[in-house]
């Protein structure tokens, strides 16, 4: 059965495009009814389920909503042979996917026809069109939910919307709750920024607010409509909320308070135990009027008064809210106190913006530092004070960003709200390029014996791309990385013992014999790599690299098709990677191939050949032999 491959899955959205542009106008066709009916669909004919399944979640992915339709079942029919005569013929089901209503001006908009005359027959009618079209409700009607059984599950993280699509259906990151089957919580977050009034916090108007909100994500649970009925029953069964907070940095600010501190610590976690004291007694008073959530008699809090609610308090990463806000996501510090926002535009030109932390601009302001546009210079080209001697600048000090924080602070900070909060809390702990296995294990060890219930680490270039990066430096025009260093890296310089070359040069012929007793290290059964395909002029050529704890062990090269000169040459030069990686040879980081590798040349016989530029098979005469 034909299916989409792969790859085109995790291409970029152009490539996703030129697919299925290609695909409907090899398969596709444009319908146009009656003109009574007055209706247009554009529609895919294909034999596989599975590739219309494929085309339709590639088609949803970019916001266009379509319908499969089964032609025709499976049947035998008869059908004339080679003899032209009448034979009994097994035909395959016939499906449809069908596309129509606003849809259809969008598929035309985004994806389009290759030929002219399909394109231009669709864009003719979508202008003369009577009536504006159909609009999508987006929605999707539920037919059964059977259990599926255990499958491995695996964790993903997508750094730029925090979603994925999964089979279709858009699914969002939660690290901050932990639910049970059918189960849901409604979400809510306080601007903590809002509440310093004079450089001191307004706990009266922090009260009311939290009291409120309260009142109002319970609320939501009422009004709010379910995809399922075990949905709602399960959610009305616990009724569970989470009121967190937000913009935790711009508060710190405001009292002058530095992230790494001791009495940043205290009062976060004193600002976090009064909410969920606030919200609690605000759930209790519910009950007494609204009666308790359904499953309190069989909960950990049957033996006290009576909860409206099964939980009430939350950190949840706030990433979208937060930016509506204008304030800092959750309880993280500041990213940076400048930079750069990259937005692509139409021709392919990139329109550049430059963002200064407000409240990081106004100290500047206000202090008494002669050179402010050296330092407002040196924060947009570094993304934070780090390295200048402003930093120990009385107004200035409090103003540090995620990757100058220690990620003990980090992890003491998270324990500290973890004190008021019911729930999980969503928060990264920040490691600088440097950071090794033993420090994440010491994370993880400190984190769980603070009382953390889950921790999230980003070690800092870990991926070739990430969304996030702090200053740019004519360094890394360059092509030179620049990793900013925590302030424990730099007031604590690491001591490289000296050790004599003799004795280094004797400790690695000693490693050396250990792990080749006899020249050639044993393959082990099991290997784990990775393959990847590329395209070459000679076709598609498959590279496969399998790796043991030592690194690169064995290479395997594979050219489609297998009985073509390249791939016979290939299979004979992937023998030098791959011995050398298992002998006792240097492999030099920059080297080539001097070993002789010999291939058959082409054969005269061969009638055709395929051409590199059509990739199409072109006659070859054959030459004759001289007499």
């Amino acid at each position: 059965m034909k299916r989409v491959p792969e790859s085109i899955f995790t291409a970029p959205r152009d490539a996703v495009i030129g697919f299925l542009r290609g695909l409907f106008s090899a398969d596709g066709s444009v319908q146009i009814g009656s003109a009574e009916k007055g209706t247009c669909s554009v529609r895919l004919a294909t034999s596989s389920k599975g590739l219309a399944q494929d085309a339709q979640q590639l088609l949803l992915n970019l916001g266009i909503v379509s319908v499969i339709r089964l032609r025709r079942d499976q049947n035998i029919r008869f059908l004339p042979n080679a003899q032209r005569e009448r034979a009994e013929y097994v035909t395959q089901a016939q499906y449809e996917v069908i596309i129509d209503k606003a849809n259809r001006d969008r598929f035309a908009d985004i994806i389009g026809f290759m030929q002219e005359r399909k394109q231009s027959l669709l864009n003719a009618w979508i202008v003369n069109k009577k009536r504006a079209s159909n609009s999508e409700a987006f929605t999707t009607k539920v037919a059964l939910v059977e259990d599926g059984g255990l499958a491995d599950v695996f964790d993903t993280t997508e750094p730029v919307t925090h979603s994925i699509i999964v089979n279709g259906l858009a699914t969002h990151q939660c690290g901050e709750q932990w639910l049970g089957p059918y189960d849901a919580c409604n979400l809510g977050s306080i601007n903590l920024g809002l509440f310093v009034e004079d450089g001191k916090i307004n706990w009266d108007e922090l009260e009311r607010v939290t009291r409120l909100t309260t009142r109002f994500l319970d609320d939501v649970i009422d009004i709010n409509p379910f995809p399922l009925a075990e949905v709602r029953e399960k959610v009305h069964a616990n009724r569970r909320i989470g009121l967190g907070v937000m913009g935790w940095a711009e508060l710190l600010f405001e009292l002058g308070l530095r992230y790494d501190s001791d009495e940043a610590i205290t009062l976060g976690e004193q600002l976090m135990t009064r909410i969920r004291e606030w919200s609690t007694d605000e759930s209790r008073q519910l009950a007494e009027v609204r009666g308790a959530f359904p499953n309190w008699e069989h909960s950990i809090y049957k033996n006290g008064p009576p909860l409206r609610n099964a939980t009430r308090t939350t950190v949840a990463p706030t990433g979208s809210i937060s930016i509506l806000a204008e304030c800092s996501s959750g309880i993280e510090p500041i990213f940076a106190l400048a930079f750069q926002h990259r937005v692509k535009q139409p021709g392919g030109s990139y329109r550049v913006l430059d963002f200064v932390n407000p409240f990081f601009q106004r100290a500047l302001e206000g202090s008494d530092i002669e050179d402010k546009p050296g330092v407002l210079a040196y924060v947009k080209q570094h993304g934070s004070l780090h390295g200048h001697p402003a930093t120990e600048h009385a107004a200035l000090r409090p103003y540090v960003t995620a990757h100058e924080i220690a990620p003990e602070w980090h992890i003491r900070m998270q324990a500290a709200f973890q004190q008021g909060v019911d729930n999980s809390i969503s928060k990264t702990i920040n490691m600088s390029n440097s950071a090794t296995t033993d420090d994440v294990m010491n994370a993880y060890l400190q984190a769980w014996n603070l009382g953390c219930l889950g921790i999230t680490i980003f070690r800092d270039g870990s991926k070739s791309e990430q969304v996030l990066n702090v200053g740019v430096k004519e360094a890394q025009k360059e092509g030179q990385k620049v990793v900013a260093a925590t302030p424990a890296a730099a007031a604590a310089p690491v001591a490289t013992p000296a050790v004599a070359p003799a004795a280094a040069q004797a400790a690695v012929d000693l490693e050396r014999k250990r792990r080749y007793p006899d020249g050639v290290k044993a393959r082990p059964e099991v290997v784990h790599g990775y393959t990847r395909q590329v395209r070459a002029p000679e076709g598609k050529v498959n590279l496969t690299l399998n790796f043991d704890e030592d690194g690169l062990l064995e290479v395997f090269v594979n050219v489609w098709p297998a009985s073509s000169v390249p791939s016979v040459a290939a299979a004979r030069s992937v023998s030098v990677p791959t011995v050398s990686a298992r002998c006792r040879m240097p492999w030099p980081a920059r080297s080539s191939c001097t070993w002789p590798v010999r291939s058959r040349p082409p054969r005269q016989r061969r009638q055709r050949r395929q051409c590199r530029q059509c990739r199409r098979r072109q006659p070859m005469t054959r030459p004759r032999r001289p007499r």
